[in-house]
């Protein structure tokens, strides 16, 4: 901030752009995306009248990460096709493949994952070629999230333990903390629930003491997944409403969906169908600006065996079909 306040003084817009770019990247960061996205269209403003495409192409990829974690999937998309281009324009080889693997990433949140794993692929050669370590560590992280998403665990394991290995080799803190977070998830799967909940616990209190407020947020709703399966609804529940807090202060939609259905399957196991049919509402109508299928059937499925127990068998069915037909849709897509 004392840098902006040189630059502003002296008339230098290029120092300002680059300052710009740097506090929102503080934000970026921390998780909280909507601070983080307005620095950047400040940032891109003063690119643009410079003419300066390498710039134009920071600032574009930029908010389109900001646009992904505020759950806006498809403004993530053009933005990342804009960086993109002006990155492959430029020469800018590193940038081209953070962009492609930003884009891989809203792909998959779409549920296009052979599109997403393409772009993936591409990235993580890049990163191998330049040797390019720090970046390489997320993308065998995602290539990792991708192949658990796809069912594939002893695939996702390799990547996440080179990825942890190599985070902490280089001293990628943050980094530790996300493959921490997507062991636990292995874990979970397997329902080794109390390794899943320590590896979760670590995470927490790791994204809590760093103040990285969107990890800490999808540490407590891990964390509140694994106590509901051990039977710890209070605790569950109040983990639940920190992450709701957390998500409404960040403005990530995709949290705050996450938190509702959570909180909807505590309701519904608890035999408060009414309770759990309207957090079931309230997740679905949060997520309609991300689109993801991964929590979008399960809601479905929630809100269908809610149905079932008050014994509203004909709107149970409606729901189960519509979660069937999204888990279809997305296997249409898949070719491996």
């Amino acid at each position: 901030q004392e840098a902006l306040d040189l630059y502003e003084g002296a008339g230098f817009p290029r120092g300002e752009s680059d300052t710009l770019g740097n506090i929102g990247g503080v934000h970026l960061l921390l998780g909280r995306y909507q601070q983080a996205l307005d620095y950047y269209q400040r940032a891109l403003a003063i690119s643009e009248s410079l003419e300066s495409r390498p710039s134009m192409s920071l600032d574009h990829g930029n908010m389109a990460q900001c646009y992904l974690g505020l759950g806006e999937v498809d403004m993530a998309l053009e933005h990342f096709d804009i960086a993109l281009q002006l990155a492959v324009e430029t020469g800018m080889r590193k940038e081209e493949a953070l962009w492609k693997r930003g884009k891989g990433n809203a792909l998959i949140r779409k549920g296009q994952y052979d599109l997403g794993l393409d772009a993936h692929r591409a990235a993580l050669a890049t990163y191998e070629e330049i040797n390019a370590r720090g970046l390489l560590v997320d993308s065998l992280h995602d290539m990792g999230r991708l192949h658990l998403d796809l069912g594939d665990p002893v695939s996702a394991k390799r990547y996440f333990l080179n990825a942890l290995e190599l985070a902490r080799e280089i001293g990628l803190t943050q980094a530790v903390t996300v493959n921490l977070l997507s062991l636990g998830d292995l874990h979970f799967i397997r329902e080794n629930f109390e390794e899943a909940a320590a590896l979760y616990g670590q995470a927490s209190e790791r994204s809590t003491t760093a103040g990285e407020l969107g990890y800490q947020a999808e540490s407590l709703l891990r964390l509140a997944l694994t106590e509901r399966q051990l039977s710890g609804f209070e605790q569950s529940e109040a983990n639940t409403r920190r992450a709701l807090s957390l998500g409404k202060e960040i403005n990530a939609a995709f949290v705050l969906a996450k938190a509702w259905y959570i909180l909807g399957e505590l309701e519904r196991q608890k035999g408060n169908i009414e309770a759990a049919v309207l957090h079931f509402n309230s997740a679905q109508n949060t997520l309609e600006e991300t689109g993801d299928p991964g929590l979008l059937w399960q809601i479905h499925y929630g809100r269908g065996l809610a149905h079932a127990a008050k014994g509203d068998r004909e709107d149970a069915i409606k729901e189960l079909q519509a979660a069937i037909t999204i888990i279809e849709s997305v296997r249409e897509r898949v070719r491996e």
